[in-house]
């Protein structure tokens, strides 16, 4: 069986509660989109979890799996495996399955998506965390992939071919181009490789082989339909597809083999960022009602943020 969860609205609609509610009754929790600029909280008695790359299933027994379609910056991952081994959630290579040729976001992405919305006289609300510049580079051929990251040659390699052209566009901004080829962030990426190398999988062979031997998948989206890079509401959208059918593309699963579609909507409208919406509540209430349908003080900016703002519907 074959699911997809997505959202119906602009994100922060509760994808991660619900999936951690059923992900119980499936064998693998697949991450099809999206970068850390997406957040789940899941509440567990009194532990908080914060994911912002790691499916939600890693709380239960399925294995998790981070597709070819995400945008990855390697820090965070790290950072998040560190934070659910302190509350004793060991996630190894059995556990959490990284594909081959899913996008690293390197720091020069960072750099220019923070330049970018400087200049911008209408601001889109970019979270600025690198995952714009990532998917740019993805369409135009020049990312670097897991596999590059776990080999240090061949990231070397490919980061020298790139740094010239990164380092003309950051100082075309007013950015400083030293942080393309900064010997500290490089070494770290090197050593961030390393700890990743035996997470690295075939994530559409493994989704597919699961699926014919009768094994139940779920795959998880990040923000919701309304932020569509093509369905959206353009220009005050993400830089990738969020819609449901573009689970089977970003997984390699052939649309034959959904079973299932879950949307999930929440009784008012939340919207991270910025861009128009006309039943926008402010003030004292508006406040009141964001705090208390998603809890977000205790969420980081972006997840699960509604921006100091509420809407009603």
């Amino acid at each position: 069986m074959f699911t997809i969860i997505t959202g119906a609205q602009f994100g922060d609609e509760g994808k991660g509660k619900i999936v951690d509610m059923i992900a119980k009754d499936y064998d693998i929790v697949a991450r099809f989109q999206g970068g850390n600029n997406a957040g789940h909280m899941v509440k567990v008695g009194d532990d908080i979890y914060k994911l912002h790359l790691i499916p939600s299933g890693i709380l239960l027994n399925a294995r998790v799996l981070i597709g070819p379609g995400v945008t990855l910056n390697p820090e965070v991952l790290a950072e998040e495996i560190m934070m659910l081994k302190k509350h004793g959630i060991e996630v190894d290579a059995r556990k959490l399955g990284i594909d081959a040729k899913t996008s690293i976001i390197m720091p020069y992405h960072i750099e220019m998506e923070g330049l970018r919305e400087a200049f911008r006289e209408q601001k889109i609300g970019t979270t600025k965390r690198g995952v714009g510049y990532a998917y740019i580079d993805k369409v135009a051929r020049d990312e670097i992939r897991m596999a590059e990251l776990i080999d240090s040659k061949r990231f070397l390699t490919r980061l020298k071919e790139l740094a010239p052209q990164k380092e003309r566009e950051i100082a075309g901004m007013g950015g400083d181009p030293k942080i393309v080829m900064d010997s500290t962030l490089i070494e770290r990426y090197i050593e961030l490789g390393r700890q990743f190398t035996t997470y690295i999988t075939d994530v559409s062979m493994e989704i597919n082989e699961a699926l014919n031997e009768g094994k139940h998948v779920m795959s998880e989206a990040a923000q919701g339909t309304h932020l569509d890079v093509i369905h959206g509401t353009q220009k005050f959208v993400t830089s990738y597809s969020t819609i449901a059918g573009s689970a089977c593309a970003n997984l390699g699963v052939g649309p034959t083999r959904v079973d299932n579609v879950i949307a999930i909507v929440k009784a008012y409208i939340t919207r991270v960022g910025e861009g128009p919406l006309p039943t926008e509540l402010t003030g004292k209430l508006g406040e009141k009602y964001r705090k208390l349908g998603t809890n977000s003080e205790q969420l980081p900016a972006g997840a699960g943020d509604a921006g100091g703002l509420i809407y009603l519907s």
